[in-house]
């Protein structure tokens, strides 16, 4: 073979091999070859099932970046609460390594989320969850409240805040399944973390954190709210 013909041949196995190579990395990037992620990559999951409490579809909901500012209300609590209630919102993040990241604020005025202890007597529910989101599902605030007439067990608080917590970044319901951290059972204060079900479900929320797709673009419309009550009787 001639110089020039093998500079041509060369030339052109070049291009060939650059070509190769650009192929994944557009996908990878994001760009026209990406794949979209939907639900079924995170199986098995509770995303579509019923709320139990509500009979209504569960729904999911996601903030558009962390880490999320968290107020804890030192109010009506202890040293021994307020440690739990950080252990619980760490669960998340440990079981994602993705989502749920925070840094704790000293004013609530700049918080994402608000944690408040509050003795709201008997009244059949044990923590509430109020969040608003953007027509785009996006949420813009939530505000977690745990009653002392069934929490004042600081053991308690660890679960507990991470329940709620899971309902503040995205899990707008609850499962079925008794195993599972987001479900109305007891079971949960025996558990250090959430489940596969529990993980796999708020992947779902934030399939753009996990794969190709990305979050959706910010949205306009009006602002609604939402409130998720826990009933007492999931704690011991």
């Amino acid at each position: 073979m001639r110089e020039s013909q093998f500079n041509a041949f060369a030339r052109t196995a070049f291009a060939f091999a650059l070509l190769a190579l650009a192929i994944p990395l557009a996908g990878c990037g994001g760009g026209a070859m990406s794949v979209p992620i939907t639900r079924d990559a995170f199986i098995p999951n509770f995303a579509s099932e019923t709320d139990p409490q509500t009979s209504l579809p569960n729904k999911l909901y996601h903030w558009r970046q962390f880490p999320v500012r968290v107020y804890i209300s030192p109010t009506n609590s202890t040293p021994a609460m307020l440690s739990g209630v950080l252990v619980g919102l760490d669960w998340w993040e440990r079981a994602t390594d993705k989502v749920g990241s925070f840094v704790q604020v000293s004013d609530p005025a700049s918080a994402d989320i608000a944690i408040a202890f509050r003795d709201e007597g008997a009244n059949g529910f044990s923590g509430r969850t109020a969040y608003s989101y953007d027509s785009g599902s996006a949420l813009v605030n939530a505000r977690i409240s745990f009653n002392l007439n069934y929490l004042g067990d600081p053991s308690t608080i660890g679960p507990a805040a991470a329940h709620e917590m899971g309902h503040a970044l995205g899990i707008g319901g609850h499962s079925n399944d008794h195993a599972d951290l987001m479900s109305f059972s007891p079971g949960i204060f025996l558990l250090t973390s959430p489940s596969l079900r529990d993980v796999n479900t708020i992947k779902c929320g934030y399939a753009g954190l996990f794969g190709r797709a990305a979050l959706a673009p910010a949205s306009s419309g009006p602002i609604k709210s939402a409130t998720i009550r826990c009933p007492s009787s999931i704690h011991p």
